[in-house]
């Protein structure tokens, strides 16, 4: 009996006792956190506590009960942590409990509650509370609403409780769980769950459905009472409505769900549920501030279509633009895209215009949606502008001084006209002169080392402007100097590269100096290695014309920064002849921004939001970009295109590694395009399997309807994102991979067509290039995707747009090559390669190094340099030796607008042994190298240079991969594209037998290769001497080594006879001759001899007997004896003539 008391008393406490409501806030998967509801005191529906949109807690105030005591307000706290139930809204009402049989009751704190015209008596005890678990609720929809009643103790009859009597139990919560509280007429089915439905004490065992409307519920009735008679008459705890059983729009349906436990306690809940006739909704967002529209600046307009959840979308939607202003209509024309394209001048300044997007269904023109966005334009500050340096150096005497400020206009282009006023300090000035556009200074009037400061102001109406210049003055003959930074930009960003360029004529050899100070003079920046990518270059053309260049580091220049960037000229004195100073100032980039990002669940919508941004230089509004990082090299896969929403709702992506975490990241832009990152780690519960029900159910929901409703972007991202999670999971059965390439193509297309004029957008729809599988496309299909990546390089090129970087470029040149090897046409693929040669020019730098893209099938290098000496295309693959002429022909040349340019871009392309992009006929020639093609551009603007005609060859070295064989004839070759074959004119081949290069010199730039053919003859080709020359040699050739020996020995004994015939005849020769002189000579000593002793003989007595010489015999004839030159001498020998035996 003592017992029995105790328990009455604690139950009599634990009714009287106020109660509080919350919920466990940070829940991840996994945790058995409670969602609990308390209604003390509640008389009405808008009593309850209501949290929307994100993770929050709603914190109840004091109040004064009736016996004094003070108690809390109802109070209910949400997180939606990993539920994402960002956009839910949870309605709290009381519970009903009632025993079947009408048993004691306990009616403490009763109040009235009437709720769609119902009366109940109601007890709130602390025992009525009863909760769901999170983890039960997470499997619910992003969108779901969720009605939870409170249980109430009561005898079912108003009024007639006893207080000292206890409940029998505690009655179950009925709990309905719907996609959405409202449903269009067009939804094929909706479904209503119960299963959240609970009891504390007691499992429910039965569930009954009822339906009211002021409209007609017998069809949905029947359908009701077919899930009320499911398992033996207890009920199905799911409810599946058909769309047909609905009525017209405006209806409005009340469920109601009964639920019983063992205890026959039963719990009851109502839904309302309402039906619309919108199907899908449609909007305009913008990257504008809408309310100052900058007229001179171009934007876009975007359309979504929103689809009702539910309602299956077989077509598109047909977009149509209009606005307030029928002639700004016509001047723009209708499309039928979803982006407008608005020109920058296209709007006048302080207009207030409206535009209209209509949207229809392309299967039904008659369900339509439209929205509209009304926009203002700003009036433009007037821009004073005085041609030239902001400071210059001028020489005494040399005649008159142009100040040009006839530049000036008003961006807004308001009608009159603009009014000029100069001044000048020191220098009186007329009053014609100084209202004049253009003021004009004798220097003849200027003091030498002075320093002037002189300022132009425009005024039209009560807007003014005002520019400043500075002239210093000198005795010596100066040098006209022009300063241009970043191509005439007055502000840079602080994280990019700035090029400044100085242009002067001279013909005399000047000093150039660089230096860059803050505008106070507090801080001077270094111009060597430590801020510059490359060394100051300076060339001087043969006419004179000559420019000096300086390339700084990105951030080297403080953010929100001025600075004063100079150029000056010294003689071979040291003595100033030719100055200019530009002043830039440095964009601010937002800062402060605060990122976040839930946990989730692998290709659930996830939202990530950004706020508390702040800079100083922002023009409204910032833009946001989100991507995820995919890589430890830190490259980004992007996930919205940027918008000025702070938020994004997109598929989460699967993680990228083991590790189950990500890292996105939020890219915040101002419109000067000065950006900052901002990153936040999430966890990512992965996916083990994906079927194909869920495959094709993810595709419907998150693409094809995304893709109606004019974001192919959007869809493609979401496309991709599940492809690359079936593909992990390797449930690559669940989809057709074919299927799935064509449908990436034409998303791609599409949002290439969507955001046409926006190069960010264009170059974020290339990079997804990557994730299309070209191996699943049928051939046209392979075709259309060539197609649709050369009209992207095109566009690009001709907008003049430096938007693809190398890694977008790679992309497309690896898609290029795939779809090549696939049977894509050779002359397509050329065509894509160079235009993609032209823009990865706009990636190098002049002077700096090569930017090279290196793929499997081939190299690809740009490089803005000065054409001099040899150039390594290819790791010793591939080089250039330039020559002399081309040297001064291209090191600075004079490129338009009275302008030098400072070099030229040298753009190749090495292919690998094998890899012909470049025969589109039938040839027989044997390709022994890989194929070198090589042209010249403009460093500034990739336009093309054609060089033909010198008088002095390039030498190109292209090495045989294979080694040179002895056995083969080489040639250098270039694709003539006039006959559409391999040529050799113009072009001469020698070999390095050393190296194992072929050298080709040439007069002009194509494609060149090496080809080879085995030698049947003899052949005189070009060897290269050690000392660098080539000699011709002959070359023995033959089918075989013995054969060539026996060739080589055989000639080299002919020559040997051949030398050795001719020697002995010449000493032959030499031997006969020389005895015929002999035998003259003694002829003459003998007459001599004779002669004298004839003479002897007449003058003196004989000493002795002498034979008289004989007389010649019969039939022979007297010699005669040759004369004795004059200075012969001969001794007198005693001798006597001897006759011939």
């Amino acid at each position: 009996m003592i017992i029995q008391w105790m328990m009455w008393a604690a139950a009599v406490l634990l009714m009287t006792s106020p109660v509080s409501m919350e919920t466990t806030e940070g829940l991840v998967d996994g945790d058995d956190g409670e969602f609990m509801v308390v209604t003390e005191g509640m008389t009405d529906p808008s009593d309850v506590t209501t949290e929307e949109y994100g993770s929050g807690s709603g914190y109840g105030e004091d109040t004064t009960t009736t016996d004094g005591s003070t108690s809390m307000r109802p109070t209910v706290t949400f997180s939606n942590t990993d539920t994402n139930m960002s956009t839910d809204t949870t309605t709290v009402a009381n519970n009903v409990m009632t025993s079947k049989d009408n048993s004691a009751t306990t009616s403490s704190n009763t109040e009235s509650d009437v709720t769609n015209g119902r009366t109940a008596s109601m007890s709130v005890t602390e025992q009525t509370v009863n909760s769901t678990t999170l983890s039960t609720l997470g499997s619910t929809s992003a969108d779901d609403v969720t009605t939870v009643l409170g249980s109430i103790s009561s005898s079912g009859e108003s009024g007639g409780s006893d207080s000292s009597t206890m409940s029998s139990g505690v009655a179950p919560v009925a709990v309905i769980t719907a996609a959405q509280s409202t449903v269009p007429a067009c939804i094929s089915s909706f479904d209503l769950s119960g299963r959240h439905s609970n009891s504390d004490r007691s499992i429910i065992v039965g569930y009954a459905w009822t339906v009211t409307s002021d409209v007609g519920t017998t069809q949905l009735s029947q359908t009701l009472d077919t899930f009320n008679a499911e398992d033996d008459g207890r009920g199905s705890p799911d409810v599946t409505v058909s769309g047909s059983d609905l009525g017209s729009a405006s209806a409005l349906y009340m469920f109601t769900l009964t639920v019983t436990d063992e205890n026959d306690l039963q719990g009851m809940t109502t839904l309302d549920l309402l039906v619309s006739d919108e199907s899908f909704t449609v909007s305009i967002s913008s990257r504008i501030d809408t309310t100052a529209v900058d007229r001179t600046k171009g934007f876009q307009l975007r359309a979504l279509a929103h689809f009702v959840e539910g309602c299956e979308q077989s077509s598109g939607v047909q977009f149509s633009w209009l606005t307030s202003m029928p002639a700004i209509t016509l001047l723009l024309g209708i499309t039928s895209n979803s982006v407008l394209d608005v020109p920058a001048d296209t709007l006048s300044a302080g207009l207030s215009i409206t535009f209209t997007i209509q949207a229809c269904l392309t299967s039904d023109d008659t369900v339509c949606a439209s929205a509209s966005l009304p926009l203002s334009t700003s009036v433009n500050d007037l821009e004073a502008i005085i041609k030239g340096p902001s400071r210059r150096l001028v020489s005494v005497g040399s005649g008159d001084l142009s100040l040009d400020g006839s530049s000036s206009r008003d961006p807004a282009e308001l009608p009159d006209n603009l009014t000029y006023s100069w001044s000048c300090e020191s220098i009186t000035l007329s009053e014609s002169a100084s209202s004049s556009a253009i003021l004009t200074l004798s220097t003849d009037t200027l003091q030498p080392g002075m320093t002037y400061e002189c300022m132009l102001t425009v005024t039209k109406g009560a807007r003014s402007a005002i520019a400043r210049t500075t002239i210093e003055t000198t005795e010596l003959e100066t040098i006209t100097v022009n300063l241009e930074v970043q191509s005439g930009a007055t502000a840079v960003h602080a994280d990019a590269i700035t090029e400044a360029k100085c242009y002067f004529n001279s013909t005399v050899d000047v000093t150039v100096t660089w230096s860059m100070v803050s505008s106070d003079g507090s801080e001077n920046i270094p111009l060597d290695d430590s801020t510059l990518i490359v060394q100051v270059q300076t060339q001087i053309s043969i006419a004179g014309l000559s420019v000096s260049v300086i390339t700084l580091r990105g951030d080297v220049l403080d953010p929100g920064g001025s600075y004063v960037v100079s150029c000056s000229l010294t003689n071979q004195n040291q003595q100033d002849v030719g100055q200019s100073s530009v002043g830039i100032t440095v964009y601010n980039k937002p800062t402060g921004c605060s990122f976040e990002v839930s946990n989730y669940t692998a290709l659930t919508e996830i939202t990530l939001v950004t706020s508390g941004c702040s800079t100083t230089s922002v023009h409204p509004p910032l833009l946001y970009a989100y991507y995820y990082v995919i890589n430890g090299d830190g490259d980004r896969n992007q996930l919205s295109l940027p918008t000025t929403e702070p938020s994004a709702v997109v598929i989460g992506p699967d993680a990228p590694d083991v590790t189950n975490s990500i890292s996105f990241v939020v890219q915040v832009c101002d419109q000067y395009g000065s950006c900052s990152d901002f990153s936040h780690t999430a966890y990512v519960q992965p996916i083990t399997m994906i079927t194909t029900s869920e495959f094709t159910s993810f595709a419907q929901t998150h693409v094809t309807e995304v893709a109606s409703s004019g974001d192919s972007f959007r869809a493609l991202q979401n496309l991709n994102a599940i492809v690359a999670v079936t593909r992990d999971t390797s449930s690559d059965s669940a989809f057709d991979d074919a299927a799935v390439a064509e449908r990436q193509i034409g998303l791609l297309s599409s949002a290439l067509s969507e955001n046409e004029g926006d190069s960010s957008a264009v170059k974020n729809v290339v990079d997804q290039l990557g994730t299309i599988s070209t191996t699943d496309l049928a051939s046209e299909g392979k075709g259309t995707l060539a197609d649709v990546i050369d009209d992207v390089l095109s566009s690009t090129v001709a907008d003049g747009s430096d938007s693809l970087g190398v890694p977008s470029l790679r992309t497309i040149l690896e898609t290029t090559q795939q779809l090549h090897s696939q049977g894509v046409g050779t002359s397509k693929v050329s065509e894509i390669e160079q235009k993609a040669l032209k823009l990865l020019t706009k990636n190098a730098r002049t002077g700096g190094g090569p930017v090279q893209i290196t793929t499997p099938d081939a190299t690809y290098t740009a490089l803005n340099t000065v054409p001099c000496g040899s150039i390594d295309l290819k790791e010793s693959r591939a080089s250039m030796d330039m020559g002399d002429e081309i040297c001064e022909r291209l090191s600075s040349w004079d490129c338009g607008d009275e302008s030098a340019c400072l070099g030229v871009s040298v753009r190749s392309v090495v292919y690998e042994e094998g890899v012909d992009y470049i025969t589109t006929s039938d040839s027989s020639d044997v390709l022994a190298s890989g194929v070198l093609k090589v042209e010249f551009g403009s460093a500034d603007t990739g336009a093309d240079i054609v060089v033909s005609g010198l008088t002095e060859k390039v030498t190109l070295s292209i090495k045989v991969p294979s080694g040179i064989s002895d056995s083969k004839a080489y040639s250098c070759k270039y694709w003539d594209e006039s006959t559409k074959s391999w040529s050799t004119e113009g072009v001469t081949t020698s070999v390095d037998v050393s190296t194992g290069n072929v050298n080709c010199q040439t007069n002009h730039f194509s494609a060149f290769v090496v080809t080879s053919e085995e030698m049947t003859t003899t052949a005189e080709i070009g060897v290269v001497s050690p000392t660098g020359d080539a000699q011709p040699t002959e070359v023995p050739t033959g089918s075989s080594a013995l054969r060539t020996v026996m060739l080589v020995l055989l000639g080299l004994f002919v020559f040997a006879m051949l030398v050795l015939f001719i020697v002995l005849g010449v000493i032959f020769l030499l031997k006969n001759k020389r005895k015929k002189v002999f035998k003259e000579d003694n002829q003459i000593i003998l007459k001599e001899m004779r002669t004298r002793r004839e003479e002897r003989s007449r003058s003196n007595t004989p000493r002795g007997k002498v034979s008289p010489r004989p007389s010649p015999a019969d039939g022979e004839e007297e010699e005669d004896t040759p004369n004795v030159p004059p200075n012969y001498a001969m001794e007198d020998p005693k001798i006597a003539w001897i006759p011939k035996e």
